[in-house]
């Protein structure tokens, strides 16, 4: 059971179904969103930091969602990952991709800059100090503003897995069939 009823955009003053309207445009509303809308102002705020961090992360879409994934991999995040498995392949990530990311060093699937990302974002949640021959790496194959943007993207998914943990989100979230690779 969630810990706070998903609202829904009538459950929310004038004022705030703008943020409603906003993120509706983009999409359904998620259910995570339906219940951070008990506070209509984080609502927006968390939804404003989300976009930027989607929209301007400075990598393509399949990375992006490469990224995003392995994050909900290591989190172990069971919303996450299946809430962000359509996106991916709708995006052109390729499901051998998506099947190899759990154990991706030994893969040849991924190219150089994704490897340093999926090293970058391993190295973020694992929770030492980020060693330099990985920043190093990223380095190699990014600006720093990417450089950035990508540890924001890490963490503010990472966040948001536990957010969804702790308000007990539904993890089917209409992709119940979306096998968990950490459960094979």
């Amino acid at each position: 059971m969630t810990l706070l009823p998903p609202l829904d955009r009538d459950d929310l003053t004038a004022e705030h179904q703008a943020i409603w309207d906003e993120i509706e445009s983009y999409g359904p509303v998620a259910p995570k969103l339906k219940i951070i809308a008990h506070h209509p102002d984080v609502l927006r705020e968390y939804w404003r930091l989300g976009l930027v961090l989607n929209e301007q992360v400075g990598l393509d879409a399949p990375t992006m969602n490469l990224l995003i994934m392995r994050t909900s991999f290591l989190d172990r995040n069971a919303y996450g990952w299946r809430q962000r498995v359509p996106k991916a392949l709708a995006v052109g990530l390729t499901r051998a991709k998506i099947d190899a990311l759990p154990d991706w060093e030994p893969s040849d699937l991924f190219s150089a800059s994704e490897r340093s990302i999926l090293a970058y974002a391993d190295a973020i949640l694992g929770g030492d100090e980020v060693d330099d021959t990985v920043i190093d790496e990223m380095k190699r194959h990014f600006p720093s503003s990417t450089l950035l943007a990508v540890t924001m993207l890490v963490l503010y998914y990472n966040v948001s897995h536990r957010l969804v943990d702790v308000l007990a989100v539904d993890a089917a979230a209409g992709n119940d069939d979306e096998p968990l690779p950490w459960e094979q």
